[in-house]
């Protein structure tokens, strides 16, 4: 009931089509959330085509998923036909800004001790990309400040096909970065999915959490269009409105 009133108000803001990771890390029974997902669209009351996201505790937790068919290889699916489609795997670098858990290279302004959060290990997160690649399945990752975002792309390059990013492998957020990161994102074609609507609440604190130079090539994604970067947005919801318009 909750997840087609959700629904409905998203196709009330005039949305037809979601990317949402609803198979998270607060649902314990992720077989039994896909069951009630295909129970919704199997009885017809779904009012927009949703595409899930899905995250995991482990690597081998990933693997079983693939293993049972519970999740399908990522790709170009025929929009017209398929109303639920399998997203890609979700996973979680680093914290958030605000409250100083974004994983940051140098440390923080003002406390260069703090550098902030690292959610996913290094290791762990080449063995979810390498199960990943293997099944032809996208990975997007949430990375906020330059060192998550940093480690999120030496991971990716590691499963490239043939030095190409063929899953179009991408960085949730990419909030803080410098002007070789984002060279570094261009040149390894990685995606970004940014959301516009933070701004107005971090250009009060990222000159004071980053520092000024840094915060000047931060949220910076008209230079990522200009750069090539392959740019999309998304609302965040629901820590924001699903209303569009206000990152437009």
């Amino acid at each position: 009931r909750f997840l087609v009133n959700a629904m409905n108000v998203a196709a009330s803001m005039g949305l037809t089509s979601v990317q949402s990771n609803d198979i998270g890390p607060d649902l314990p029974d992720k077989r039994g959330a896909l069951r009630m997902i295909r129970s919704i669209y199997d009885s017809g009351e779904a009012p927009l085509r949703y595409h899930y996201q899905m995250y995991f505790d482990t690597p081998d937790e990933f693997s079983g998923f693939i293993r049972e068919g519970l999740i399908l290889p990522s790709g170009p699916p025929d929009i017209n036909d398929m109303w639920l489609t399998t997203g890609p795997l979700k996973l979680f670098k680093d914290g958030s800004l605000g409250a100083g858990t974004a994983l940051m290279k140098d440390g923080y302004a003002g406390n260069k001790d703090n550098k902030g959060l690292r959610w996913l290990s290094s290791e762990d997160m080449d063995r979810f990309c390498a199960i990943a690649g293997d099944a032809g399945i996208q990975v997007i990752t949430h990375a906020i400040r330059n060192q998550a975002i940093e480690e999120a792309i030496d991971s990716y390059k590691k499963i490239f096909s043939g030095g190409c990013n063929t899953l179009r492998h991408g960085i949730v957020h990419c909030q803080i970065t410098d002007r070789d990161l984002i060279k570094r994102l261009r040149d390894s074609d990685i995606l970004v999915f940014a959301q516009p609507v933070f701004i107005d609440a971090d250009m009060h604190i990222a000159e004071k959490l980053c520092g000024r130079e840094l915060a000047s090539t931060s949220y910076a994604f008209g230079t990522m269009l200009r750069e090539g970067i392959h740019l999309s947005y998304g609302t965040d919801c629901p820590v924001e409105t699903c209303d569009p318009f206000l990152n437009i």
